[in-house]
């Protein structure tokens, strides 16, 4: 997850994926994914530049954000599959 840190802009890339899933398939759950990762990227972007964070952060906040964005994302993810297999069904 170091990832995220390094290179905030994957979290915007994440957050695109999840509003291409929700224009396909309008399912409120990938919307609140979008956003969820919408949100953090913007929040990362803000301490990567410096503006909420000295330079010695500590990065505590993370052990709640990222297991929040990960069940927010499989919710989407799995309701996604849900919906395309009743389709099919």
């Amino acid at each position: 997850m170091d990832l995220f840190i390094r290179f905030p802009w994957i979290a915007f890339v994440v957050m695109f994926l999840f509003f291409v899933l929700w224009r396909t398939k309008p399912l409120r759950s990938s919307l609140v994914a979008a956003l969820a990762w919408l949100s953090y990227g913007i929040y990362e972007f803000s301490i990567f530049f410096r503006l909420t964070c000295s330079t010695n952060c500590i990065r505590v906040d993370l052990l709640v954000i990222y297991p929040l964005l990960l069940l927010i994302s499989l919710w989407a993810f799995i309701s996604a599959l849900l919906r395309l297999k009743s389709r099919h069904t």
